[in-house]
This record gives C-alpha cells, structure tokens and sequence, in this order.
C-alpha cells in the first residue's frame, strides 16, 4: 500500500517522541526530518590490506553508522578524501541498476548535485571524488542533507570528527579489525534494455526482506528481475520498514578526465581479482591475491590516473556498497551495530518452537520436503524455504551462519525448521526464529534474530 507524505512524517515524529522528546520538536520546526546516529562511527579496512603486490598501495576504509530511524551511512576513503558515499534507506524503493537526481547539502553551505546509483532496491550508492570539498565539509559539519527527487531528510554528523580520525588511521597504517569485505554478499547485477530513470517498484508496509546470496559459492548468482515501475520515483518513507542488513549493491561509476593519464577500465560483473592482475600487468607490477574472497566488480568502471589511484576507486566503489559486516572484532571485544525501533507493528508471537504450538497453513507443507546442505549458507537456505511457503523473510541475526548437519525433512516448515536449527542450540550465539503475522496481509513474517546464551 502507498503512505501518504503526511502519515510518514508524523509516524517519524511519533517515534522521535518517544525516543528523543528534544529532537523531535527541532524535526516538527524544520520540516525536513533529521535522524541521528546511534553509536559511534565503525571503521574498518577493505580485507585486502595484506595482498601481495598492493601492500604499497594505500587502500581506502569503510566507515559506517545506523540512524535512529533504521538508515544506514557509509563513507569509503582516505588521505582526507571521501570517494563514495552509500545510503541504505532499508526500503525496497528503486530499480536496481537505474540512476536517480540528488542534492547533497552541508549545514546548507556546500551544495552539490549528484547521481544515485540503484545498488539494490533499497540503497544507493554515490561517486564522491569529484565533490570538492565534501571531506572538509563533513569533518566540521553538523548536518548532511540529501534530497532525492524532492525526498528532502537530513542525517546529524555528530561525533563524525573521531570517526575520521579512525578513517585516517585506518588508511595509513591499517587496523586489527575483521575485513569490510569479508563475507560480504557480492552478486551479479542483472541487466538488459530499458530506461535508466525508471522509478521504483511499489512496496507494502512491512517491505518484503530483499536479500542478496550471502554465500561464498553464489558470488555469480543472478538477483531476481522486478516488474515494470509507476511512472514517477515512490516517496521514501521517513523511517525504514523494517530493520535488517542491507543486502547491498552499488551502481555505475563514472570517471573523472585526466587527459596525462592512463585509462583503467572495468566491466560491471568482472571479477576483481581479474580486473587487478590485468591492470598490475599493465602497470609493470604483480598482483598475487592472498584474500580469501574476490567477488565482481560491482559497476562499469573507467578513470583516468594512475595504478594506485584506480586500484584505491574501484576498491572504494566495491567496499562502500558491500559496507562493514554488523559484527566487529576489536581485540578481544565485539562491536555490534544496534538495532532500532520499527515503525511498523506485527502481532506478537511467541519464540519458535513454543510448547503446543498450533501450526498455520502454509502452501504444500504437508508434501512438502525442506533441503539444506551442510556449510551453506542459512540466511540463503532461509530464504528459499520462504519463499517456497509465501512467508516474508526477516535477517536481523548480527552473525552469518553455515548449516552444520545436512538437512532432508519432510512436512512442515517448523518442523524443517526445528531440525535445521536444533545442532546450533549448544552454541553461545545461535540462531533463533520467531514467527509474526503482517496486520494488514495476514502474510505471515519469519524474524531470524541472533541469541546469545550467558
């Protein structure tokens, strides 16, 4: 169903309410809606830091943060540089692939237009590099405000200033924390004819899960194709759907000219590690990849400079979209990016499997037989037996996980569900499932939350 611009601004004020009484009168006299961070700036390297042949290359970091209303911001850079900027709106609300008119605000004195790449349906991804003073801008900066096709809001830039200083940190002498990249869902962008500015696919509230092959093995898995769009670019709602990692996935990037220098090029969907033998061969260098994962190039790619500086923008280009996982090591200590409240409501239900539990119907479930291969991925394995039972598939798990036993079970989807879960029980993070039912569809809605067991 569509909601209207009114309902959605006081649905984010209500929550602001409840949640920062101070702030929300500021959002009700700006009119625009401002969202604030909900912990600090994370910051962490692209997980090729240590690859032969680029270890006298200084490579681009992630620094990422949630808002208060479930959106999430990723600057990838370096040397006082920001070259990308990602933005998960959690929504699903673009066209994958398509591009989409902005305008990038600072406490109102920078201004700048910029194109938005679709990485997926609910994120796009910006070039940054030839925004000038965009760095410097956001470093003593208060507000970042983004217009997209007349979707005014603005994101706080409090404590941004630490946040850089890791950046930097990060850039020029790395960091013991685990890989940006690693583990992140790389995937094929299916693309064929059509126009470019085409608007987003109509959404129901709550947005369906959009979720993107997490598994090393379907790194050349196609997404699904969406129908035809409206006419004109759905309003973005105020506040996310539903909280989850994003499956992300970044657009075109454009070049900047540089008539002196040599022109490096990538197709969108090459695989990177291809893509930096070939450029280091051109070069007069060698490239020996010791990551334990490559992944594709994530949109067509063509800069003119040097081998550094090419290798430093696709970098930034595919980290800034892949984005930090939601589970950091530092040390010894865990990092986790909390989760917010969610403007929509679903009706409570008791934690799977509760005792005596009466089973809803669910399409063919009782000839139904549930597979699942030891060392797959769950969240893949998840979401084709939800999709198999019409059930809306919720990630909030802050981990991955891989199947431990294979599964073969015949029946229905809780009890496939109970025996692919049963091996993980002895764990001290596990995962735990939880059934919910939309209001408004009556579609049932499968949350995958991460327990801990003290």
């Amino acid at each position: 169903m569509r909601i209207s611009h009114s309902s959605t601004l006081f649905l984010v004020l209500f929550l602001f309410s409840a949640l920062f009484p101070g702030e929300a009168a500021k959002a009700q006299g700006a009119a625009t809606p401002q969202f604030l961070p909900v912990s600090p700036w994370v910051v962490g390297d692209t997980g090729l830091s240590k690859t032969r042949g680029l270890k006298n290359i200084k490579l681009p970091c992630v620094m990422v943060n949630k808002f208060n209303n479930g959106f999430i911001v990723r600057f990838s850079g370096g040397e006082r540089k920001i070259l990308a900027m990602a933005i998960d709106f959690r929504q699903d609300v673009f066209r994958q692939g398509a591009r989409y008119d902005a305008r990038l605000s600072v406490d109102g004195a920078l201004r700048a237009g910029a194109k938005g790449s679709a990485f997926s349906p609910s994120t796009l991804v910006f070039n940054m590099r030839d925004v000038r003073g965009f760095y410097d801008a956001i470093a003593g900066g208060a507000l970042l405000g983004i217009d997209v096709e007349g979707n005014k809001m603005a994101f706080s830039l409090s404590n941004i200033g630490k946040g850089l200083e890791e950046l930097e940190s990060c850039y020029n002498s790395g960091m013991d924390r685990e890989a940006v990249m690693e583990g992140s869902p790389v995937v094929n962008i299916k693309t064929g004819p059509g126009a470019q500015n085409m608007a987003p696919v109509p959404v129901q509230d709550p947005a369906g899960a959009y979720e993107a092959p997490p598994a090393a093995e379907m790194l050349s898995a196609e997404l699904p194709s969406f129908e035809a769009p409206p006419e004109s670019l759905k309003e973005i709602r105020a506040a996310s759907a539903m909280p989850r990692p994003g499956a992300t996935r970044m657009g075109a990037g454009g070049g900047r000219p540089d008539a002196g220098g040599k022109v490096w090029r990538a197709q969108a969907g090459e695989d990177l590690k291809a893509v930096l033998s070939r450029w280091a061969a051109q070069a007069g260098t060698q490239v020996e990849w010791q990551a334990s994962r490559s992944g594709n190039v994530v949109a067509d790619f063509n800069q003119s400079g040097s081998f550094e500086e090419a290798v430093a923008a696709i970098l930034a280009q595919n980290a800034a979209a892949s984005g930090l996982q939601g589970h950091m090591q530092a040390g010894a200590e865990s990092r986790a990016l909390p989760e917010t409240a969610t403007p929509v409501s679903v009706t409570p239900a008791p934690r799977f499997p509760p005792e005596g539990m009466r089973e809803a119907p669910v399409m063919d479930r009782g000839a139904a037989r549930w597979n699942a291969a030891q060392g797959s991925s769950l969240r893949d394995v998840l979401a084709q037996w939800s999709k198999r039972s019409d059930v809306q598939l919720i990630w909030n798990a802050q981990h991955g996980y891989a199947v431990k036993t294979d599964v073969s079970q015949d029946g229905s989807l809780e009890a496939a569900l109970a025996a692919l879960l049963e091996p993980y029980s002895g764990d001290l993070d596990h995962p735990a499932v939880q059934f919910n039912t939309d209001p408004s569809t009556g579609r049932r809605v499968l949350i995958v939350e991460t327990n801990r067991t003290f």
